[in-house]
């Protein structure tokens, strides 16, 4: 394997380790006492310090703005300083832990849809991390904008490769799995999607498709694909998709971003898969009946 495949399967180690410091550091009501208090707060502020560098590594790893690390420094110093002026009371620790740690920043998901999506020109990565304001947030925020980058997929060892109708590229990228190599040979040439990636890790995969969605994220312990689709070109075909989060059509337009999560059998996977790409909007369905009110509207 190359460097490049190394460096992005350290990334998704890490992105595992830091999930479960995340829960392992909740407040336990069970076994609080002033003495464990202090100990946990210790503790806190050490794994803080791990996750910290663990957000540099990638930083760094991964050549994004120097000026990150300021935004993530700031945060950070605030966690602790919250955190030892906290008087060890167990009410405003598990405060800290759910709006310093846990919890997920109304707003950020719709950010990081629209300033990092793949195959974008015009990423806005500062802008979008400064938006973050606990653990959570930065560690969703990296994962999104390493999992929308065309240029990361490339810079991986190429395992196969063919060319749609449209001599277009298909390409399987990484390390195989049973999964990956049957969608990529399964996967129809005849699919007007235009480029299509697929990056094979030993326990999960994931795909980027240019002209249909992006960032098809698949854990194949329980075949779970989690999926995002940059823009809605028809919003009637778009909240037909299997376990989307459904856009209002009164509200979104052609531009309105979305995602959803659907769950297969494994022998089911790829035929799931496929099926679910062929049913995404592309540009061709923009200007459906479904469309034309929202259109109107902005006009």
């Amino acid at each position: 394997m190359n460097e490049n495949y190394e460096k992005l399967d350290k990334f998704f180690k890490i992105d595992l380790k830091i999930k479960d410091l995340i829960l392992k550091t909740k407040p336990n009501e069970k076994t609080y006492d002033t003495s464990g208090a202090i100990k946990y707060v210790d503790n806190l502020i050490k794994e803080l310090d791990t996750i910290k560098d663990y957000f540099f590594w990638v930083i760094d790893t991964y050549n994004m703005s120097p000026y990150l690390k300021d935004v993530i420094n700031n945060s950070f110093n605030e966690y602790n300083e919250k955190l030892l002026n906290s008087n060890y009371d167990y009410d405003r620790l598990t405060r800290i832990y759910e709006e310093c740690i846990l919890r997920m920043t109304s707003g950020l998901e719709e950010k990081l849809q629209n300033d990092l999506f793949g195959y974008n020109a015009f990423r806005e990565e500062v802008e979008s991390f400064e938006k973050c304001k606990t653990i959570n947030d930065y560690l969703h925020a990296f994962h999104f904008y390493l999992v929308n980058n065309e240029n990361i997929f490339q810079a991986m060892p190429i395992v196969d490769r063919k060319m749609n109708k449209n001599d277009e590229s298909i390409i399987l990228f990484g390390k195989e799995n049973d999964l990956s190599r049957d969608l990529f040979n399964k996967y129809p040439v005849e699919l007007d999607t235009g480029e299509v990636d697929i990056l094979s890790f030993d326990d999960h995969l994931l795909m980027m498709v240019r002209d249909v969605g992006h960032a098809l994220s698949i854990e194949n312990d329980n075949i779970r694909v989690s999926y995002f689709v940059p823009k809605s070109c028809n919003i009637e075909k778009v909240n037909k998709l299997k376990g989307v989060t459904k856009l209002d059509p009164l509200t979104s337009d052609m531009f309105s971003p979305t995602n959803g999560e659907l769950v297969c059998k494994k022998e089911d996977f790829t035929n799931e898969i496929i099926d679910f790409i062929s049913n995404v909007p592309t540009d061709a369905d923009s200007y459906s009946k479904s469309n034309v009110y929202n259109q109107n509207k902005m006009c």
